[in-house]
């Protein structure tokens, strides 16, 4: 998992001719990254309240001023679609502008990549980021924190699939 995704992660290279090929990004950042199949029981006490590609509830405190809930594979999943919001809007969208970039969002950007963007946020009823199913989560004592092979393949269905016949 990656733990910490957000748009400094994302590196186009000059290739040696010189052009820059947008569909061969280079994700980096996996410095907080950890095995997919390790549980963690960590909830790190890093300032998170205004990391707004981390998830609502991966932001809020519980006690001793950790953070209430620990990291799970949904999480990298709604980082992504914070930034392919920003992708969209071609800036930064902070929590102050979030609504307003995604009332906008199918008129710039279309309804394919909308489907997609709600779905890692978790604004899909299909979606696992759901705030009321995550909620549901708080005892994770029996939760599973990792990719899921259903986890896995929702994310291909209703993600990189779509995104993927986007690319002309």
């Amino acid at each position: 998992m990656e733990e910490s995704f957000n748009p400094d992660h994302i590196l186009f290279i000059e290739p040696i001719n010189g052009e820059y090929a947008v569909t061969e990004p280079v994700i980096t950042g996996f410095n907080f990254s950890r095995e997919v199949t390790a549980g963690s029981n960590e909830r790190k006490q890093r300032v998170l309240e205004d990391d707004f590609y981390q998830h609502p509830l991966r932001r809020n405190r519980g006690p001793n001023d950790l953070a209430e809930y620990r990291y799970r594979g949904e999480f990298d999943i709604y980082s992504l679609g914070r930034v392919l919001l920003d992708i969209s809007q071609w800036r930064v969208v902070g929590d102050d502008d979030y609504s307003g970039a995604m009332g906008e969002l199918a008129s710039k950007i279309g309804d394919t990549y909308t489907a997609a963007v709600r779905w890692c946020l978790g604004l899909d009823p299909s979606s696992p980021n759901r705030e009321a199913r995550l909620r549901g989560l708080i005892d994770e004592s029996s939760a599973s924190l990792e990719w899921s092979a259903d986890l896995i393949y929702a994310y291909d269905k209703n993600v990189r699939t779509k995104l993927a016949r986007l690319w002309v």
